[in-house]
């Protein structure tokens, strides 16, 4: 349960087809896939992990540390029913949702709960980036907290050199622990990486076919050398394919 005394983090803000695709109940959904994001399971899916993965640094930053046996129960907790529900209940979440009437006394139910919470997170993820995620969410843990300042707008001094395609990746960075059975989406854990490096990165997109059944392409580039490239059914997709190859290129040994 989060602190009640404590004020509540503003909810990051959202527009477009995502807004209206995160507060459009399934029974309305028209079972098209929109080109930028798919839809709202999508979404939910995308929220799930980057939701998980954003607590899970939340309480591993957290003083004194918690254990390594203390840190999953502890992010369970963060991530439980009852959490989400009074989550979704503090930012009057449920008022918001677009559905037919004898569906919405439904919306309290746990699943429905989860399912709008993390949706939402996905969006933001998807609009505003992983920064506002952990922001948002952080301080939902914690209202003190605050998550590592970016390298990545920061320019060389010194010693220091720019990254390009032929520098390896920085020493005595180890790699993260080998992906888990549920395959997380791989995009927001290599931007992490990369901006924990100092590592700028772009993501020039294409589409080519018919609009009613794109195909997408997206490169992934840094000091403007292509590393890897992607291609999927969605632009996001296409972005997830380039991710994991750049990771393999970059971090060999990173356990995807």
């Amino acid at each position: 349960m989060s602190d009640d005394t404590a004020p509540l983090p503003a909810l990051p803000t959202l527009s477009g087809e995502v807004l209206f695709e995160t507060f459009s109940h399934r029974d309305l959904s028209s079972g098209a896939l929109n080109d930028d994001f798919g839809n709202a399971d999508r979404l939910s899916a995308l929220g799930a992990s980057a939701l998980a993965l954003v607590v899970t640094q939340a309480l591993f930053d957290r003083r004194p540390m918690l254990s390594a046996d203390d840190l999953p129960n502890a992010a369970e907790e963060k991530m439980s029913d009852e959490t989400l529900d009074e989550w979704v209940t503090k930012y009057d979440l449920r008022e918001k949702v677009q559905c037919a009437p004898d569906v919405r006394d439904s919306l309290s139910e746990p699943g429905e709960t989860r399912n709008l919470f993390t949706t939402y997170v996905g969006a933001v993820y998807h609009q505003r980036g992983l920064r506002a995620v952990q922001e948002w969410i952080g301080r939902l843990i914690d209202p003190d907290y605050a998550p590592a300042p970016s390298q990545s707008a920061q320019p060389a001094t010194g010693g220091q050199q720019p990254f390009s395609a032929n520098t390896p990746p920085p020493p005595n960075n180890p790699p993260p622990p080998p992906a888990s059975p549920i395959h997380a989406p791989i995009l927001p854990i290599f931007n992490q990486r990369c901006s924990q490096n100092g590592i700028a990165v772009v993501w020039p997109t294409a589409s080519t076919g018919p609009p009613h059944a794109p195909s997408w392409t997206a490169d992934c580039q840094i000091d403007g050398h292509t590393i890897a490239t992607g291609a999927g059914a969605t632009k996001q997709l296409a972005k997830e394919d380039a991710a994991k190859h750049a990771y393999r290129a970059l971090w060999p040994n990173g356990g995807f």
